[in-house]
């Protein structure tokens, strides 16, 4: 085999692999665009107040709801 066989055999692998990377990067593009078109009614990312609300409750309605349990048991312990 000569050197120029050589080369046209891995200039031609080279271009393959790219090409299947710019195939690959094409599909994945449109997939994100497609997914963001059906997507775009809602939104992917919660707003910081949304996210804060969803991951802390209310602490202080906790803090009464459980303040009024204990009261309660400890009155029917009194009486």
């Amino acid at each position: 085999m000569s050197r120029r066989n050589k080369l046209d055999k891995a200039l031609l692998i080279l271009g393959y692999f790219a090409a299947t990377f710019i195939l690959v990067i094409s599909v994945m593009g449109i997939y994100l665009a497609i997914l963001k078109l059906f997507n775009s009614g809602k939104t992917i990312m919660l707003s910081q107040e949304e996210t804060e609300s969803k991951l802390i409750p209310d602490r202080s309605v906790v803090h009464i709801s459980c303040g009024a349990a204990k009261n309660k048991e400890r009155k029917e312990e009194i009486h």
